[in-house]
């Protein structure tokens, strides 16, 4: 560049390049012949606009003044042909011609001139709404003003359509609108004859739109006949929107069943194009939807292999005159964050007495999960030690280790190698209520898949000798195990339970018993549950719900139909359900605007009358969702004012990755935070959804992120905790879809490893449910210290008379006082920054010497200095 090229010549170069993008876009608009036949138009688009390109493509620079000349000069071009057609400001040329023939309000008969005032609202608010868009075309603003002149050429003829025939014309209008931009998506000079057909309907519905004596029934069927073509004509010829998406997903899936095979760099590229295609796929042009398949292709050609990982468990024993400790070990080089793992043995020969880390203990067995998300695994270790009283000696003590589900740090699961079972030559029986097993000894067998009932009881095992049987039997000698049952949960939830809730949790039309089962054991309480009337498979999922003790609020399609819901109605429709332990309220909608919620005002208000011990669920769009603080707490207000429901819910997905780095959303606990008090001082029980769903800012989520989140909405007295999601929006039970864009469950129903992080999360947050519900939530400070996120600034900052807390990392502290008594109770997270893995060093003091009682992820501690992994928190009692 010349040296004496001044930095303003270089942006006002660029502002052009900028504007001369957009300029072109507005020529772009354009679609009907009549209008690209336009004098001025024809000036600016042969000449004008390669003008300004012919600059901007010169190495040459010119003065500042010149291109802001050259901006000037397109500009007043635009406004001129712009005012020639109904486009942009345009339209309203047309339209103020077309009313300002109609004369005085005088000239017609009143009842007329009422049903015309009437029906030109709508009219009305779709021209100004066409003036205001910036990507509207000429052809969606011919067909606003046709159906302008129609209303005219109606109340001047003395005749005018029904209201259910207005209301269904304005419906045709919105097809024309979207469905012209879809033909437009063909550029090919030689247009599609699947286009060329689509165009044909568009003009008979426009020519519709303007018979002044059409009926409801020809909208309908013009209706009809646009959708069936568009859906299954024209998208499967051009191969555009979902077909290309399925298209491309089936080609994706092919390589993404095998991702762990293949180096991160390349497989990266692969999730990129895929992803690439998901977000575009509904909009893109032919040219573009071509391009993003060939990205795709050629990103799978390039895939690398990487060298494949195989973990291998030994164990060793340190026998003493007493005891036998036993380390169970494994291999390095592996990056290894999760596995589950179930030491067995004969309990005849050894009595379990400790272990190095916090494990459930069975019938003949030591479970346990890894969990070493916050720092990874990579050199050869012990991971646990388990010592054993010896009830008697022997040579060769039998101890085995099964190994399930172990996985590297980007999820992908590792081969493991173990020691080698050594099954004796002794026949052995098992009994599983009537289900007799014939085994040899030393066999480890798993449990039944098919579980007994017992009418409003849950199952919760298989027992032998008062010991559950966890995950697996070894077989040590013959054995009768007996089914235990506990309660069903009856009734709504309390204000403060802590309950874990899966959004998108069963795809109604596709759900088995397994799917239930699955649920219960992921440690989700309750599930957003779809319900159709007059069809079995809704029945036989709410007694699956029964069965495995999954409590519903219910989405009943049927009912939320119904606009002027009465108390009568609400009674009848929930005689369906009602009566199931498992039932908890009726789920509305999710994320409504302020005025759809002052619609929904008198249905609440009604469901309360015909069922005051339930509740309806409707979640609030975020505060980020909101221009400024203040349109974000006038939404909530309109909550208050219209909804009357016992609990408030919000969704607040914080997880974003911005240039390849993850980050957290500065406003993360600011949105949050004002539902927080906001329930309390309304009496609330308060939700949080929580992101789980991968490709969502492009970001996966992994185990110290979900973990993250939770302990942040308990620290701001949320103890219903929401995943979005469970299972995948958009699953038809038929193909197989993009594996990057995924819950707990992907596209081709296969749980994934969220499935497991998720458990992981849900048995620790569990662990603080009987202690948490005994408090009522006060307020939230930070301590804010080491590198301090953006997001800690938004709460005040911590001081307290009662508790004195140091870190050397930034915290959140919830703050919560007993209901019953005295007392107070403190909820600490490590609110660093989760993608940094920062372990946060913590000390508390009581002042006044009062006792304290310490629960550090889910297990009581003693002592008052502790250190909480990243993500993790703690439970102080005062």
């Amino acid at each position: 560049m010349d040296s004496n090229v001044t930095q303003q010549q270089v942006q006002a170069k660029a502002r052009l390049s900028y504007m001369i993008g957009c300029y072109t876009f507005f020529a772009n608009r354009v679609l009907l012949d009549e209008n690209k036949l336009n004098k001025e138009y024809l000036h600016y688009i042969n000449e004008l606009l390669p003008a300004a390109n012919a600059i901007i493509n010169s190495d040459k620079y010119l003065s500042v003044e010149e291109y802001s000349e050259q901006e000037d000069i397109l500009e007043q071009s635009w406004s001129i042909w712009r005012m020639q057609m109904p486009i942009s400001r345009g339209i309203l040329v047309f339209s103020e011609k077309i009313l300002s023939s109609i004369g005085s309000e005088n000239d017609y008969p009143p009842q007329l001139w009422k049903q015309f005032s009437e029906a030109l609202i709508p009219t009305q608010t779709m021209i100004d709404n066409l003036k205001n868009s910036t990507i509207a075309t000429d052809a969606q603003g011919k067909t606003a003003i046709n159906a302008l002149q129609g209303l005219v050429d109606g109340l001047k003829n003395g005749y005018f359509q029904s209201p259910e025939a207005l209301q269904a014309k304005i419906s045709v209008m919105d097809h024309i609108q979207n469905y012209s931009y879809q033909a437009a998506r063909d550029t090919q000079p030689q247009k599609n004859l699947a286009t060329v057909n689509l165009i044909g309907l568009i003009e008979k519905a426009k020519e519709l739109v303007c018979d002044i004596k059409a009926t409801k029934k020809d909208y309908d069927q013009i209706t009809e006949d646009l959708c069936e073509y568009y859906t299954n004509k024209f998208l499967p010829t051009l191969c555009f929107g979902k077909p290309f998406q399925e298209k491309a997903r089936k080609l994706y899936f092919a390589a993404a069943k095998d991702a762990h095979l293949y180096t991160a760099e390349s497989f990266e590229k692969v999730s990129a194009a895929m992803n690439t295609i998901d977000k575009k796929c509904n909009n893109a042009y032919d040219y573009e939807c071509t391009q993003m398949m060939k990205d795709l292709e050629d990103s799978i050609s390039g895939l690398e292999y990487k060298q494949l990982k195989t973990a291998t468990v030994t164990l060793s024993n340190i026998e003493a005159t007493e005891t036998l400790t036993v380390s169970i070990n494994i291999s390095g080089g592996l990056n290894l964050i999760y596995g589950n793992f179930n030491l067995f043995y004969d309990d005849r020969i050894l009595e379990y007495k400790s272990s190095s880390r916090t494990v459930k203990t069975g019938k003949n067995s030591v479970f346990f999960r890894l969990d070493s998300a916050d720092c990874p695994l990579n050199e050869p270790c012990s991971i646990a030690e388990i010592t054993f009283i010896k009830k008697s000696s022997c040579q060769n003590y039998p101890i085995y280790i099964c190994c399930e589900k172990l996985r590297e740090e980007d999820g992908s699961l590792l081969s493991v190698i173990t020691p080698e079972i050594n099954t004796l030559n002794e026949d052995l029986t098992i009994s599983f209520g009537e289900n007799i097993i014939n085994v040899k000894k030393h066999s480890i067998i798993p449990l039944p898949y098919d579980i007994p009932q017992k009418e409003n009881s849950v199952f919760d095992g298989w027992y032998i000798d008062d010991k559950k049987i966890i995950e697996k039997l070894f077989v040590c000698q013959n054995y009768e195990a007996e089914p235990r049952f506990k309660p069903c949960k009856y009734g709504p939830l309390g204000k403060d339970d802590i309950a874990m809730c899966a959004w998108m949790a069963i795809h109604g039309h596709f759900a088995v018993e397994d799917d239930f089962k699955m649920l219960a054991e992921n440690g989700i309480e309750f599930i957003l549950m779809d319900y159709v009337h007059g069809e079995d498979k809704f029945k036989d999922q709410l007694r699956w719900a029964e069965k495995y003790g999954v409590r519903a609020y219910i989405h009943d399609y049927n009912l939320n139909r119904i606009e002027n819901l009465t108390v009568e109605e609400i009674i009848s429709y929930t005689s369906e359900y009602i009566n199931s332990p498992v039932f908890l309220g009726n789920d509305v909608i999710d994320e409504p605007g302020a005025e759809v919620m002052q619609q929904l005002s008198a249905r609440t208000v009604n469901y309360k009358k015909a069922l005051p011990e339930y509740d309806m669920h409707i979640n609030l769009l975020p505060n980020y969702a909101f221009g400024t603080e203040s349109d974000f707490e006038d939404y909530v207000q309109t909550y208050l004012e219209t909804i009357h429901a016992d609990h408030i819910s919000t969704d607040v997905y914080p997880l974003m990755t911005i240039h390849g780095k993850k980050q957290t959303k500065p406003n993360y606990f600011e949105g949050v935070y004002y539902t927080a008090k906001t329930a309390r001082d309304n009496n609330l029980s308060h939700w949080v959804y929580i992101q789980l769903l991968t490709g969502m800012d492009n970001r996966a989520p992994d185990m110290v992120d979900l973990r993250f989140q939770a302990y942040v909405c308990l620290a701001f007295g949320a103890g219903k905790i929401m995943y979005y999601t469970y299972d995948v929006p958009g699953y038809t039970g038929e193909k197989q879809y993009n594996r990057e864009v995924y819950g707990m469950r992907n596209y081709a129903h296969e749980y994934t490893e969220l499935w497991d992080y998720a458990q992981v999360v849900n048995e620790e947050i569990i662990l603080y449910a009987d202690e948490y519900k005994k408090y009522s939530y006060e307020d939230s400070f930070t301590l804010r210290a080491g590198d301090i996120p953006a997001y800690v600034e938004h709460v005040g900052e911590y001081n307290s008379n009662e508790l004195e807390i140091t870190s050397d990392q930034s915290l959140l502290i919830g703050v919560f006082k007993k209901k019953v008594g005295d007392g107070k109770m403190y909820i600490i997270t490590n609110a660093s920054e989760p993608s940094l893995r920062l372990k946060a060093n913590i000390t508390v003091k009581p002042i006044n010497n009062k006792k304290i009682k310490t629960f550090v992820c889910g297990e009581e501690y003693i002592g008052n200095s502790f250190t909480l992994k990243s993500g993790s928190g703690a439970m102080i009692i005062l």
